[in-house]
C-alpha cells in the first residue's frame, strides 16, 4: 500500500510541474492561432451570449482626502 501511495504522490507532483508547467504552455506556444479554434456546430453560438455590463462607480472620498489636507497617516485615525 506504501508503494501505491508513494507512486501516486510521485504521480501528481510529476503532472503539476512537468506536464501543466512546461509541455501545456509550449505546446501552445507551438500551436499558435490554432489554439483558438472553434468546431463549426458552436461557430453559430458565437455573440450570443448574455453579457452584463456593470456601472462604473467611482470610489468615495471625503472632499479633505480629495483636496489633500490630510496627511498620510491621519486617515480615520483617532487618539
Amino acid at each position: 500500500m506504501k508503494v501505491v501511495c508513494v507512486g501516486l504522490a510521485l504521480a501528481v507532483l510529476l503532472d503539476a510541474t512537468v506536464v501543466r508547467g512546461l509541455l501545456v504552455p509550449a505546446v501552445m506556444q507551438l500551436a499558435g492561432p490554432a489554439n483558438w479554434w472553434v468546431p463549426r456546430f458552436l461557430r453559430c453560438r458565437r455573440g450570443r451570449t448574455a453579457s452584463v455590463e456593470l456601472p462604473a462607480t467611482r470610489a468615495e472620498v471625503s472632499p479633505e482626502v480629495a483636496r489633500g489636507q490630510v496627511r498620510q497617516g491621519d486617515k480615520g485615525q483617532s487618539t
